[in-house]
């Protein structure tokens, strides 16, 4: 009987401190979700690596500290810390999402049209990816039916982005099409006077 209840104490002053430690990284989580909120990408980093230190297998943290480095435009960076939350959660659109737009701004174009790709299997209505992709279609691959294509996908799930109503208006009159351009410029100058 004293060897069990030596052995749940010992258990028990184990189980304390690593719980407190998860409990901590949540926290920590948690306040860098408000200061991303807030546009405090820079003061949410110094939080999110801590709690991946706290807790290293913690997929949300380490996709929100990838997102802030796109956000802040450190690509590079960005690309290991969504890798690993890839490894652990490998069908979330979010995540497959955020390292494609790493890629792209990373020059690695097919690359990222696979993982937008794959997030539209994923997540058909997520109208960013099909923004995305249009984007990359439009400026590196130069194939404005395909870009077109997308911007007008995109619209189905999305109807508030000026950007789109604006692309859209400009695939149309870079492929001739002026009469089609003309109600999607007219939308987009209604956004944004």
């Amino acid at each position: 009987m004293q060897v069990k209840s030596i052995i749940f104490l010992l258990l028990f002053c184990y189980a304390v401190p690593v719980f407190a430690q998860i409990d901590r990284a949540d926290e920590l989580y948690r306040n860098a979700l408000l200061l991303k909120k807030d546009g405090k990408c820079n003061e949410a980093i110094g939080l999110l690596k801590s709690a991946i230190e706290l807790k290293p297998s913690f997929p949300e943290a380490l996709y929100e500290l990838g997102w802030c480095y796109n956000e802040i435009q450190q690509f590079k960076l960005a690309m290991p810390v969504l890798a690993k939350a890839r490894q652990l959660l490998p069908d979330d659109y979010r995540i497959i999402y955020e390292t494609g737009f790493a890629k792209a701004q990373l020059g690695m174009t097919n690359e990222a049209l696979d993982d937008y790709n794959r997030v539209t299997t994923l997540n058909s209505s997520f109208s960013r990816v099909y923004v995305a992709r249009a984007d990359l279609y439009k400026d590196a691959k130069e194939n404005t039916g395909s870009a077109l294509a997308d911007y007008l996908k995109s619209l189905e799930y999305d109807t508030t982005t000026v950007k789109v109503y604006y692309w859209i208006g400009w695939c149309y009159n870079d492929l001739g099409q002026f009469e089609k351009a003309i109600p999607y410029l007219q939308k987009a100058i209604l956004f944004e006077k």
